[in-house]
C-alpha cells in the first residue's frame, strides 16, 4: 500500500476509535468519518474492495450486545489467582472482562510490562487457554477472529467475533 492516505487511514483507525465508542456499537458521526476514509483509500489504491467491504461490515457491526462486560470483584480474584502461579511477584490488576458461554477474557495490566488478553474456559481460577497482546486494526478483524478461534478451541464463535471488533474497533 503505497498510497499517500493509508497512514491517515491507519492514524484514524488506530487512534481515534476510543473517542467514538459505546457498548452499543461506534457513533454515527466516527461510522461517517471512517467510512469516508475507507472510500478515500480505495479510490487511491490503499485498500481493496474486499478489505473495504469488510471495514464496512465491521464498522456496522455491534457483537458484544449479548457479552457479558462486568468486571466483578470474585472474577477479578480468579484471574488474579490462576496468573499469580506464574507471575509470582508481579502485581496484577484485571481492567477488562468480555465472558460469553462459560469462557471469560481479561485484560490484565502487569506492572512494568504490557497489558495483555487472557483466555478462560470455565470457572476461575483455571489456567489460561490462550493469551493476546499487540494492535490490530480494522483491516485485520477477520484475521483476529479466526486466531482467537484456532487458539482458544471451543470458544464461542459469539465472543471471539466481539473479542475482535473490540480491540480493532472499539479501544483505540
Amino acid at each position: 500500500m503505497t498510497g499517500s492516505k493509508f497512514p491517515r487511514l491507519l492514524l484514524a483507525i488506530v487512534c481515534a476509535t476510543g473517542c467514538a465508542r459505546t457498548h452499543a456499537g461506534l457513533l454515527q458521526d466516527k461510522k461517517a468519518e471512517y467510512s469516508a476514509i475507507f472510500s478515500e483509500a480505495l479510490r487511491d489504491g490503499d485498500m481493496t474492495t474486499t478489505q473495504y467491504e469488510e471495514a464496512l461490515q465491521w464498522l456496522d457491526a455491534s457483537p458484544c450486545d449479548n457479552i457479558d462486560r462486568t468486571v466483578d470483584a470474585t472474577q477479578a480474584k480468579g484471574v488474579i489467582s490462576a496468573l499469580s502461579r506464574h507471575r509470582r511477584s508481579v502485581p496484577l490488576e484485571v481492567t477488562e472482562s468480555l465472558a460469553f458461554g462459560g469462557w471469560t477474557i481479561s485484560h490484565v495490566s502487569l506492572q512494568n510490562l504490557e497489558p495483555a488478553y487472557y483466555f478462560f474456559s470455565g470457572p476461575l481460577p483455571s489456567a489460561p487457554v490462550a493469551t493476546w497482546s499487540g494492535a490490530a486494526t480494522i483491516l485485520e478483524t477477520g484475521l483476529v477472529q479466526s486466531q482467537v478461534l484456532d487458539n482458544a478451541p471451543g470458544i464461542p464463535h459469539e465472543l471471539a467475533e466481539c473479542f475482535a471488533w473490540h480491540i480493532t474497533l472499539e479501544l483505540r
